[in-house]
């Protein structure tokens, strides 16, 4: 699965889009390189409600995803919504689109958005866009944007290992395959799934 709107970096170059993330390739799969060059795909306001959709055709049966945006080039990431357990639907039967909210405090400015996913395989899922935040506060400092919950960062893992891998670069592990992962610091906004799977939260270093 991967994010296509907002349409993230490099969609159509990257032919491993619908892969999970490594230490190599995380944060945004490696594109932040050509952020000077990637187009604002979306201009959001602040305060309003918004849409992101997913595509691709292994769902994997759902799991747990965070949206969040970084204002620093994409060196700390702040979640805007928590999905435990909803995101993305558990098939594609269901349709892939998914509503947040933009907070009305949020900077105005160019931003990036991101798209983190947890399945049940100990994989994380990462895309990343650029949009456009319109009618927010006028500068990061005063904002409160640094006392938004950072995005979990779990399950990377050193290129070549697969799943449920001890050498875990972050030694941050989601549950395997019979719980889907509850986020310790979801942020202002969360949407729980339909409690097929319990949710529990990761364990190690986080």
């Amino acid at each position: 699965m991967h994010l296509t709107y907002p349409k993230p970096i490099n969609l159509d170059t990257d032919p491993n889009y619908d892969f999970w993330v490594n230490e190599n390739t995380f944060p945004c799969r490696g594109h932040l390189k050509d952020l000077g060059i990637a187009p604002v795909e979306a201009t959001w306001q602040a305060g309003t409600q918004q849409r992101f959709t997913l595509g691709g055709s292994s769902p994997h049966y759902g799991g747990s995803s965070q949206v969040s945006l970084s204002y620093d080039q994409g060196q700390t990431f702040r979640v805007l919504k928590s999905f435990p357990g909803s995101c993305p639907h558990r098939t594609n039967d269901q349709g892939q689109d998914f509503l947040f909210t933009i907070p009305a405090n949020a900077p105005s400015g160019q931003a990036i958005f991101s798209w983190s996913w947890f399945n049940r395989e100990q994989e994380m899922y990462h895309n990343c866009a650029v949009v456009e935040i319109t009618g927010g506060t006028p500068t990061l400092e005063g904002s409160g944007w640094e006392e938004w919950p950072e995005m979990l960062v779990a399950d990377l893992k050193a290129p070549g290992h697969g799943q449920q891998s001890e050498s875990a670069g972050n030694q941050c592990l989601t549950p395997w395959r019979e719980a889907e992962v509850l986020f310790p610091n979801p942020g202002p906004e969360v949407e729980e799934g339909d409690g097929e799977y319990p949710l529990v939260l990761p364990q190690g270093d986080c």
